[in-house]
């Protein structure tokens, strides 16, 4: 089982790294809670069947630069909790105490707007 989960983050993270070869991922030095609510808001902005988002942060095993320690999705979902669009991606050097707080030791937390 462990070899199993093994390739499966070996692939999540070889997809990450294409993933963001093509499409360009943002690199910041901190992300902090805030800015992701002020994106889910302009979101939800342009799009109001934006009731959930989801956001999970995972230690980057294997850095590209100095600003890539932590990788920061963000998915929107509707009231189903479908997903409604690509996934914002983002890599920090940190996320802000608010993040760490938010998540309390999980990888990832959905929230409803």
């Amino acid at each position: 089982m462990n070899i199993l989960r093994g390739i499966n983050d070996l692939a999540e993270r070889t997809a990450e790294r294409l993933a963001g070869l093509i499409v360009g991922d943002d690199y910041e030095k901190v992300i902090t809670l805030q800015f992701c609510v002020d994106l889910v808001r302009r979101e939800r902005r342009n799009n109001p069947k934006v009731t959930y988002f989801t956001l999970s942060v995972r230690s980057n095993e294997f850095p590209a630069n100095e600003c890539d320690n932590f990788v920061v999705r963000l998915s929107l979902k509707d009231a189903k909790r479908n997903a409604l669009m690509s996934d914002y991606v983002f890599h920090a050097d940190e996320v802000d105490a608010d993040i760490t707080e938010l998540l309390d030791g999980r990888e990832s937390v959905t929230v409803k707007i």
